[in-house]
């Protein structure tokens, strides 16, 4: 009876009803929505930190100073996170939680990577091979090479010295540029080549750049329980490290934008620029300003030419651009003035033609390279790996976040973080034995060092610089390379951090709760973390998200009771005479309060039922297609290019619940005004 006064009410009064019943819809479709894309972003989020670099748990010493942040914390220094010194102790205890597939034990460095000389040293050892052969012809090809590097150095020198405040150093600088200007400088490679050599090794190559060095970041693991645990680690390039085996394997991303030439590297921009975004060189302000620099990046080509090719990418660029006369040099920036129409071609002609003359990355897989880091007590330590290949997560090759550290070997970390081997500390001791090296009171540290006794001088009075010129250091860095570890070695030393692998299917929450107990029981002294705290400010960002999503749904909740409760309001008013007759026949104060909250009830279940259905067709639709990710954050965040956003029923029901909250909250106030309404009043009106 009262359903059926209640439906002939919001049929009587349509407008009204029409009203809130298309607010209630609109704002129970934005809920659906906001509630199914953000929880979508939070499962993408989730699979891409979990599934590439931090696992489900992160596990670290309760000792720590600094908060755990995989991805770093966007501040310089070195954070403190503590040491698990024994890995193997809190591994055996963890894995036997249930839930836990495994234990990934890590550490992250900083390190730099040099190569050794410069173009200038490249082009001067040609030059040697070249005269002792008598090529006469590839000799003078080598001096106008040589020629041009040092004019565009004095270039530099002669710019830098106008801001530069030790000018002197600079002015010697271009002394001994001038000094190969001299006339017949270079027809003493016939009558003294010897002198002249010298004089270009000791005072003209060190003229030339540093040469390439790079800043990159590691993360010291078992790499090859790594691989097996985190599912979208692939080898893109070259192999895995050998199981038990020093090595390194540098990220996708690193290898790419740090090592690469720079000419190629600003080709590989320009493409996926405009393949993956659609953008072009005419509409882009950035891919334009990067076409307008190429150019002038010729030299990242011809100073990587030999004389053979030089003459050989001559000819092919006379027939690529006929119509361009003049030099090499004059030749490759023109063929480097690209746009929108010429664009796809240069890009095949330089990967096809250009890139097998140079060296497309300052060091290959395969490589052995030196890292040098600082350890944890403040000194430089470098050692010697072999780069075995690149890697990158599947789905995730276009994010820098998802290739911000490269991998090396636990073992080889251990050395970079300052500890030492057994075999270290042996030879450190037979060391100390051979130069029979004694220990000195802090008090009388000083009159030892700088007093009248000498007995320190005395002691290391030995052929310590004779050894350090000997090949004792190279043997060294040789049996360091060659040195093989097993899972012992793994477990018996230190980790700073540990990845906890948990089986599929496993609540997270309650995962955690089990490992702490494990951890307290067995009085490890270390905590446990998830996922979103452990990539620090990048997991804060789904916080963020929700944080805006309850601010959006807080604002909707308060336009919603305002415009229901006037409309309701107005819809009151307009039914004096009817809720007056009513009371004049008999109904009481409640049965008019159950009307109105009833009516209320079946329109907002009705329009919730139609949002939420707009909401999950929306879904599903995006579902389909996919949300494109604009740039490289959200391709981390989106896990891959697209987003695909799925919907499941507790986002419907949480819509609906929220939905009809307000409107049963809304109606309240109108609803007493209307049990307030006294039988005459419906009499008076009729008068």
């Amino acid at each position: 009876m009262s359903i059926q006064i209640a439906v002939r009410n919001l049929i009587a009064h349509k407008f009204s009803s029409i009203i809130v019943g298309t607010i209630i819809t609109f704002g129970t479709f934005l809920l659906v929505l906001g509630l199914a894309l953000t929880d979508s972003v939070n499962q993408s989020m989730e699979r891409t930190i979990t599934s590439s670099l931090g696992g489900n748990l992160q596990v670290y010493s309760q000792d720590a100073k600094d908060e755990l942040s995989l991805y770093g914390d966007g501040f310089m220094g070195t954070p403190d996170y503590g040491e698990m010194l024994r890995f193997g102790d809190a591994r055996e205890v963890i894995e036997a939680v249930p839930g836990v597939k495994a234990m990934v034990p890590m550490g992250s460095s900083s390190v730099i990577v040099s190569n050794d000389g410069n173009e200038l040293d490249s082009c001067i050892n040609e030059l040697r091979d070249v005269v002792d052969n008598g090529q006469q012809e590839m000799r003078q090809e080598l001096i106008a090479k040589i020629k041009s590097i040092i004019a565009d150095r004095e270039a530099e020198i002669t710019r830098g010295r106008d801001v530069a405040g030790d000018v002197e150093r600079l002015d010697k600088m271009l002394e001994q540029i001038e000094t190969i200007k001299v006339a017949g400088f270079w027809d003493g490679l016939d009558t003294k080549p010897d002198e002249v050599f010298y004089h270009l090794d000791t005072n003209i190559a060190p003229l030339g750049d540093e040469g390439k060095i790079g800043y990159f970041r590691n993360l010291g693991t078992d790499i090859t329980r790594f691989s097996q645990n985190f599912d979208s680690f692939q080898i893109t390039q070259g192999t895995m490290v050998p199981e038990g085996e020093r090595g390194y394997l540098i990220a996708q991303r690193v290898y790419d934008q740090r090592v690469k030439n720079k000419v190629a590297k600003a080709f590989d921009k320009i493409k996926d620029q405009r393949d993956t975004f659609d953008k072009t060189i005419e509409n882009d302000a950035s891919l334009k300003s990067e076409a307008k620099r190429l150019p002038r990046q010729y030299r990242g080509i011809t100073y990587e030419l030999s004389t053979a090719d030089s003459r050989m990418l001559n000819d092919k660029l006379k027939s690529l651009l006929p119509s361009v006369e003049g030099t090499l040099d004059e030749r490759v920036q023109a063929f480097l003035k690209v746009d929108d129409s010429n664009f796809d071609k240069r890009y095949d002609f330089f990967y096809e033609t250009i890139v097998p003359m140079i060296k497309l990355h300052w060091f290959n897989v395969g490589d052995t390279i030196t890292l040098r880091a600082v350890t944890k007590s403040g000194y430089y330590k470098s050692i010697n790996v072999k780069l075995w290949g690149v890697y990158n997560f599947k789905g995730l090759e276009k994010t820098d976040l998802a290739g911000a550290a490269n991998l090396i070997d636990l073992i080889s970390f251990r050395e970079l973080y300052g500890l030492m081997s057994e075999e270290m500390k042996a030879e450190l001791n037979s060391i100390r034995d051979e130069v029979n090296t004694q220990d000195v009171d802090r008090e009388n540290a000083e009159d030892a060092l700088f007093g009248g006794s000498d007995s320190l001088e005395d002691d290391i009075e030995d052929d310590t610089f004779n050894a350090l010129d000997s090949n004792e250091g190279e043997q060294f860095s040789h049996t360091l390379l060659d040195t093989t570890f097993d899972a012992e070695d793994i477990d018996n030393g230190l980790a700073i951090h540990a990845a906890i692998i948990l089986e599929p299917g496993i609540d997270q929450l309650q995962a955690k709760t089990d490992i702490e107990k494990a951890i307290q029981e067995n009085k490890l002294g270390l905590q446990v973390v998830g996922w979103e705290e452990a990539s620090g400010l990048i997991g804060q960002f789904i916080v963020v998200l929700r944080v805006v999503l309850y601010i959006a749904i807080f604002i909707i909740f308060l336009v919603a009771l305002v415009i229901i409760n006037n409309s309701m309001v107005m819809a009151t008013l307009e039914r004096v005479t009817e809720i007056g007759t009513m009371r004049a026949i008999g109904a009481q104060q409640n049965f008019i309060m159950k009307l109105f909250l009833l009516e209320i009830m079946i329109l907002g279940i009705f329009s919730g039922l139609v949002g939420s259905g707009f909401g999950f067709l929306t879904i599903q639709w995006l579902g389909q297609v996919g949300i494109p990710a604009p740039s490289r954050q959200l391709i981390f965040l989106f896990s891959g290019p697209k987003l695909f956003p799925t919907i499941g029923l507790e986002h419907i029901l949480i819509g609906l619940a929220v939905v009809l909250s307000v409107s049963l909250i809304s109606t309240l106030y109108p609803a007493r005004i209307a049990t307030r309404i006294e039988p005459v009043t419906a009499m008076q009106a009729k008068e």
